[in-house]
């Protein structure tokens, strides 16, 4: 079984993976997209941001934003990983003050 870590740093691969394809999609120049990269430095619209985020929902077959994490904390690349990383750790519904902390532990790991 992967650990937290193991699936953060896949999921914040797929989400690299899948902002480089819509930049390439949308003619947009990929710039060095990191963790710490914010959604406002890219030329994304909120359409491609509805994008990425429904792939993601596919992908993973979670939405970490129903319930666990609120979509206006998500400002980088790493915090929409770590949202997702959330959403995946199969934490039961009825514990967001215990998931909020643990996304904040997972946010601290990667800094």
């Amino acid at each position: 079984m992967l650990d937290t870590q193991q699936v953060k740093n896949e999921v914040l691969d797929s989400i690299i993976q899948e902002v480089a394809t819509i930049l390439s999609e949308k003619s947009l120049p990929i710039t060095q997209l990191e963790s710490a990269t914010a959604f406002s430095e890219l030329s994304l619209t909120s359409l491609d941001l509805a994008e990425l985020i429904s792939n993601l929902e596919a992908r993973y077959e979670v939405d970490p934003f129903e319930e666990l994490v609120a979509i206006t904390s998500v400002v980088t690349i790493d915090d929409l990983a770590a949202a997702y990383t959330l959403g995946l750790s199969g934490q039961p519904e009825g514990t967001h003050d215990a998931l909020s902390e643990e996304l904040k532990a997972i946010k601290n790991q990667t800094r």
